[in-house]
């Protein structure tokens, strides 16, 4: 099967490259070896020599069009250092693939408009929104950056890690403090080595990036501060200058055009090396000469380039969708069985700043096909687990646990629950949420969140917005013959659903990983709604899913199952009770 797609695959990939080189011959490109040489009509800038390639993913990929950088006067916008030119973006577009000749004609007019624009200045300001594509040089470096780069210029370092993985090219960390980093590469598995002073330096307006091909000095770093940098900043660098000895490392914030984002680029400076060096250094015992009176005597000291990947909050929460404001808040999530744990994921890819979780039990066999948490972490406690998990994945966030019941947790150190913006409790033991409910009354938002067995859907309870009536008691109403019953339920009371597999202690409810996970989807996103102030009221949220797999079982629906159409998301208030127990005398 695999060899029939790869004919079929050679086959539409030669007729495509055969019709697009007849499309370049007709242009008057010649072939040589694998690639097509020919000039583009710039109009008043006269004709440009050019290479086009087409690469083995034409018609799906536009044909690359390269130029020689040497032959432009000037640096212009969407010219890679290879001399590849930007045609389009890497993702999102539609291509005509059945038209592959017209392909060519289009990638040969992108180009064209796009030197036509850099020649003449046109797009001058593409270089300033895309600076750390034309900073690097072919001796740039990465490192990683978590610090907060808002604020006024100051001290930070620049870590040394050790990475468990030797194939690891990226080894260095910006950090606000030893401690920062510590704790951030703890949680990936990582060493902090040791750290070079780092100084991070603000800048007021952006400036062209120098060409890639040209070295830097100190003196280009100091012509940079006179004319970008404030006053304060430049006299601040100058003072910790006078502190600290070589090698340094200077991380440069840069407002792009309309200040709608930032820049964020890194200078190595090294410690002098050579017979000079040696010359300026003399008199002064080795490493204690000041990195100022260094470079008030060596002030051309050469710097390298440095491309900085961010990883601190501002940056990585709203690049993946999540609400950087929520980075404030503190959830606390009682029960980190499958249900809890896929919320926790949910909070924590949502962006919420502080997690406290709370768990007695630990992974066993049985759990491990809808939880979060995977046969790695059999016999670990939960909630110990889900915060290591979730420390990997997301570093920045700050997850504390308990692995304890709830109930002791609030005997002995409530304020780990109460002292948090919203809980959240998915423990699937309606006595101890009952008793919750009760102890935390109308102090504290709160959403109840549980699944009903065999996939016919989950709930989703918020309470203790406000002071009004309103909470998990109100679902439940005394029946003469099964007690208290829970009206909310899509399935008929009286029933029994646990399954058992090696005894009592293998009982078990059967829900999918699935069903968790929509019902843990829809609690996170409620939690956040309520954290924000879009949800005020106290509401119940019931997902309807596909009753066969349960009916099959022989078991029965309840009424208010049977009047929810499969599939559907519902959202009432009707559940509230002015003669709650609980809620009606909360003092309304």
């Amino acid at each position: 099967m695999s060899a029939s797609f790869s004919a079929r695959l050679d086959k539409l990939n030669r007729e495509a490259i055969a019709e697009a080189e007849s499309a370049l011959a007709e242009q008057g490109f010649q072939q040589s070896d694998n690639v097509w040489q020919g000039n583009l009509d710039l109009g008043q800038h006269g004709f440009i020599p050019i290479t086009v390639q087409l690469s083995s993913r034409f018609p799906d990929a536009l044909p690359d069009i390269f130029i020689e950088p040497k032959t432009l006067p000037h640096s212009i916008p969407h010219i890679e250092r290879s001399g590849r030119i930007c045609l389009a973006p890497s993702t999102g577009i539609l291509l005509d693939t059945s038209q592959p000749s017209g392909l060519v004609v289009e990638a040969l007019q992108l180009a064209t408009n796009t030197l036509i624009k850099g020649l003449s200045g046109a797009n001058v300001d593409d270089i300033s929104d895309e600076f750390e594509a034309y900073w690097i040089d072919e001796n740039t470096s990465q490192v990683w950056s978590i610090c907060d780069l808002t604020g006024p210029a100051r001290p930070i370092s620049c870590f040394w890690l050790r990475p468990p993985d030797r194939m690891q090219t990226i080894n260095r960390l910006f950090a606000n403090s030893r401690e920062a980093a510590r704790t951030w590469a703890h949680r990936v598995g990582w060493r902090v080595k040791r750290a070079v002073p780092g100084f991070l330096i603000p800048l007021t307006t952006t400036f062209l990036p120098p060409s890639p091909n040209r070295p830097i000095t100190f003196v280009d770093v100091q012509q940079i501060m006179q004319q970008h940098a404030s006053p304060e900043t430049a006299e601040t660098l100058t003072m910790w200058l006078e502190g600290v000895t070589f090698p340094i490392t200077l991380l440069v914030v840069l407002p792009l055009r309309g200040a709608q984002s930032i820049a964020t680029v890194g200078i190595d400076v090294e410690v002098p090396q050579g017979a000079a060096a040696r010359q300026l250094q003399r008199g002064f015992r080795p490493g204690k000469m000041t990195a100022m009176h260094t470079l008030r005597l060596q002030p051309n000291l050469p710097v390298k380039r440095l491309l900085i990947e961010r990883l601190d909050t501002a940056y990585v929460v709203p690049r993946g969708g999540a609400d950087v404001s929520l980075s404030t808040y503190t959830i606390a999530v009682v029960g980190c069985g499958a249900v809890g744990s896929h919320i926790v994921s949910h909070l924590a890819a949502l962006g919420v700043g502080k997690l406290r979780l709370v768990d007695p039990e630990h992974l066993t066999s049985a759990n491990i096909h809808r939880h979060v948490l995977g046969v790695s972490y059999l016999r670990w406690n939960k909630a110990r687990g889900m915060a290591f998990e979730i420390g990997c994945r997301f570093p920045h966030l700050d997850v504390e646990y308990r692995e304890r019941a709830i109930e002791e947790v609030l005997r002995e150190e409530a304020a780990f629950i109460t002292e948090a913006d919203l809980v959240v409790i998915a423990i699937g033991d309606p006595t101890v949420e009952l008793r919750i409910n009760e102890l935390l009354d109308c102090q504290k938002p709160r959403l109840h969140a549980w699944v009903e067995p065999l996939g016919i859907g989950g709930h989703i309870l918020a309470t203790g917005i406000t002071e009004g009536l309103g909470c998990y008691r109100c679902l439940y109403k005394e029946d003469e013959i099964f007690g208290l019953i829970n009206l909310a339920s899509f399935a008929e009371p009286g029933q029994t659903f646990q399954r058992t597999m090696g005894g009592c202690a293998g009982q078990f409810v059967p829900f999918a990983a699935l069903d968790a996970d929509r019902i843990a989807g829809e609690a996170a996103r409620l939690a956040a709604q309520i954290l924000t102030g879009m949800e005020r009221e106290h509401v119940l949220i019931s997902i309807r899913e596909d009753e066969h797999a349960f009916c099959d079982a022989g078991y029965k629906l309840a009424p208010r199952a049977r009047l929810i159409a499969a599939g559907s998301r519902y959202r009432e208030k009707r559940h509230i009770r002015n003669d709650c127990p609980t809620c009606g005398r909360w003092g309304h």
